[in-house]
């Protein structure tokens, strides 16, 4: 028995064409084209044969499954991979964002889709909403002043109206920008050097400048409370303010405003030029009596020592003085010295009145106690109230009773030949003048005695 495979269009055909073949299996085949429809026949066995399904016409040969094929006569369609005439682009794809949308056309700036040379694309040609016309992203520094920048001109100068964060120049933002003299951000402060109006502090603009000034009223009046040097008043600033006298602004002591800024007055301790002393105490047996004249004489040792040559008897008298004028000691004052033709005694003036040294210990009595030792203190004390240093050697030439001690005066303390004789500071017995001693006037120092007369 053989199975068969009919075409229904053939059946009644001129040619009757019925084509059977047998396989030495039994199997039947199918050769030949056929059309869309195939009818399959039963075998003898019972049991369904293969079928045949439409194929291509060029396609012939033994077939043992389905076969599938395109359709030539088929319509072209997006998404197929090949560009049609009405096409833009067909990439094969439904990805929207490489340039060739899902829908085959091209990727263009304002639909709403970033392509790959887009930087945005928010569907708009509205500028300042963060993406622009070109679908650039609108950033600060691009010259357009969007996206919640205050100002954008495009530069990179920091310091014109536009800073380079796209704000507007402000006092306090840290540059220093179009009027400002400076300016410091959060240290901005009206205490600051930088102040909070971005103006370099000055003394007279009303801000008080921390360490640096005291105060700052902002006027040119010195009596107010402030000085126009932005100063607190004191004594000293050379204006007189609140409770003060006066107030010269100099540490002249003997003029007429004292350094405490009182008017200068007897007893307030100070010594002025129409004064010979000035205690700042009510006793008027003391040095200096209540009225500012001395009770007594003045006599003290020279910080200073010198050689031999002293420039004659004159020029020792000159060093006395102007050791009495560095101690403000008030008077004149001679050296207690003696040559072979002029005695020290005959030299000095005799004062009835005590001899005092500038710190207010009392040496002698007088003049005759002066002469008749001991003393009740040594003569160590200089011109500055401070005891001596150095030497303790003092030039004399001078007996204890103030006459010439003969034959070593430095010829006259006016040469560094010879020797001349010397006492000692520190004694109160007769060596305080004569020590028996002498020493050579070229190389060796000695101090002077000097008496306010």
């Amino acid at each position: 028995m053989c199975g068969c495979s009919f075409n229904a269009a053939g059946l009644g055909d001129d040619t009757g064409g019925i084509d059977g073949s047998a396989t030495s299996s039994g199997a039947p085949t199918s050769t030949g084209t056929t059309d869309a429809m195939t009818t399959s026949v039963t075998d003898a066995t019972g049991s369904d044969g293969p079928t045949s399904s439409g194929t291509d016409p060029t396609t012939t040969g033994p077939t043992t499954g389905l076969t599938t094929t395109t359709d030539p006569t088929a319509s072209p369609m997006c998404g197929d991979g090949s560009v049609d005439p009405d096409e833009a682009c067909d990439d094969g794809n439904d990805i929207n964002d490489d340039g060739c949308k899902s829908d085959c056309t091209l990727n263009v700036c304002g639909d709403s889709i970033k392509g790959p040379s887009e930087g945005c694309d928010d569907g708009n040609m509205a500028p300042g909403d963060g993406c622009d016309e070109t679908c650039s992203l609108e950033t600060c520094g691009d010259g357009i002043s969007d996206n919640g920048e205050e100002c954008d001109d495009g530069n990179v100068v920091d310091d014109d109206e536009c800073a380079n964060n796209c704000t507007t120049a402000k006092c306090g933002n840290g540059l220093k920008q179009a009027t400002e003299e400076c300016d410091d951000g959060a240290g901005n402060s009206a205490s600051a050097i930088c102040t909070d109006e971005c103006k370099v502090a000055v003394c007279g603009d009303t801000k008080t400048l921390e360490v640096v000034e005291e105060c700052d009223d902002g006027n040119t009046d010195d009596k107010d409370g402030c000085t126009q040097a932005c100063k607190l008043p004191e004594c000293g600033d050379g204006f007189q303010q609140g409770a003060e006298e006066c107030d010269d602004g100099n540490p002249d002591e003997t003029d007429t405003c004292t350094t405490m800024c009182t008017t200068a007055k007897c007893g307030d301790g100070f010594v002025q030029d129409n004064e010979q002393c000035d205690d700042k105490n009510a006793d008027d047996n003391d040095v200096c009596k209540n009225d500012c004249k001395l009770n007594a004489q003045i006599v003290f040792v020279t910080s200073g020592s010198f050689l031999g040559d002293l420039g004659g008897m004159g020029g020792a008298d000159a060093k006395c003085m102007a050791a009495a004028a560095a101690g403000q000691l008030p008077g004149t004052y001679k050296a207690w010295l003696s040559t072979d033709g002029q005695d020290a005694t005959n030299r000095l003036s005799h004062s009835g009145k005590p001899y005092y040294l500038p710190n207010g210990i009392k040496v002698a009595e007088n003049w005759d106690d002066l002469v008749s030792p001991p003393l009740l203190a040594a003569i160590n004390i200089t011109e500055t109230g401070d005891q001596a240093g150095g030497t303790t050697t003092v030039w004399t030439a001078t007996e204890v009773n103030g006459t010439n001690w003969p034959s070593s005066d430095c010829t006259v303390w006016s040469a560094q030949g010879n020797n001349g004789f010397y006492g000692l500071r520190d004694a109160t017995n007769e060596m305080w003048t004569k020590s028996g001693s002498s020493q050579p006037c070229k190389n060796k120092m000695a101090h002077l005695y000097c008496f306010q007369q």
